[in-house]
């Protein structure tokens, strides 16, 4: 029986660290991952098909320079049609893979968390880094302001948001 990782994070937190050492200790992280042009962290482990519907699913606005929004849609069946076929299709590789664990990675799942609980009922990672690092890793990276403290503020808050209101046991 496969295990189902979620590694809850923001962006620049170390999830990509994470996820690669689960990697190495021989977790599917269903590959192919998007590449990175961060040469401390050339592979994200985020597999492209689902960060793709991720970001078609999630719509990030900025209402000022100190907010980000993260806004699902409001119709989950696209982006639940496709998470279906594709967590089933990753299964399958992972089973024929003899792996034991699969692990989801990506920023904007947590704004996608009641939809992937109707197909898995995941153990959930939550990673903390302070807002200063996670700032200076973004500035370093030259990335949006989505991938800094506005971004990890909003993203933070959705997840204990989540975890408190679902009494959901996290590590």
């Amino acid at each position: 029986m496969l295990t189902y990782v979620c590694i809850l994070a923001p962006w620049s937190s170390g999830s990509s660290a994470l996820a690669g050492f689960l990697h190495h200790c021989g977790a599917h992280t269903c590959p192919p991952h998007l590449l990175s042009n961060d040469e401390r962290t050339p592979n994200t482990f985020e597999n492209l098909a689902y960060r793709n519907k991720l970001h078609e699913f999630i719509k990030i606005n900025f209402p000022n320079r100190e907010t980000c929004e993260f806004n699902p849609s409001a119709d989950c069946s696209i982006f639940e049609n496709f998470f279906s076929e594709w967590i089933q299709n990753q299964s399958e590789i992972a089973t024929n893979l003899n792996k034991t664990h699969i692990v989801l990675k990506h920023a904007l799942q947590t704004f996608a968390l009641n939809s992937l609980t109707k197909f898995i009922e995941p153990k959930f990672i939550v990673l903390e880094r302070s807002i200063e690092e996670i700032e200076r890793t973004r500035i370093r990276r030259s990335w949006s302001a989505e991938h800094g403290k506005v971004g990890a503020t909003s993203i933070y808050f959705e997840t204990e948001n989540y975890l408190n209101t679902t009494r959901t046991p996290y590590i």
